[in-house]
């Protein structure tokens, strides 16, 4: 059940334990979170509900985070001007470089701390 009163994060993450990672850090702030193991699914999530925040990982199956976001940001829905912020191991190379030019909010390299994370997502929810 949704809590229209409770901050919600979609999170786009492959990894089991990233999920569950983020997941406990989102949970013990309040913050309610949808976790989806691939980009198709954030977009079809992001086309049903109003995020307050998207968590996304570039590199997933099916289709990836940087085509996620563009198929997000395309769309006139709730979610085209929600603040996105990318979660991804990629600290080099050419698609991390289209990704940092893309309309995000921010880019967080994995591994990060929980200070790091919440020091981001405080600047698009109060926690």
């Amino acid at each position: 059940m949704i809590n229209a009163n409770q901050a919600w994060v979609l999170v786009a993450e492959d990894n089991e334990m990233n999920q569950m990672y983020i997941k406990n850090l989102l949970v013990k702030c309040g913050i309610g979170c949808h976790i989806v193991e691939n980009g198709l699914l954030a977009v079809e999530h992001a086309m049903r509900q109003h995020y307050d925040l998207i968590c996304m990982d570039i590199q997933m199956p099916i289709m990836d985070g940087r085509e996620a976001i563009a198929a997000i940001q395309s769309q006139e829905g709730e979610n085209k001007d929600t603040p996105i912020i990318v979660l991804s191991a990629l600290t080099t190379g050419a698609l991390m470089e289209e990704v940092m030019n893309m309309n995000i909010a921010a880019y967080i390299t994995k591994p990060f701390k929980p200070t790091e994370f919440f020091a981001v997502i405080a600047k698009y929810i109060a926690i």
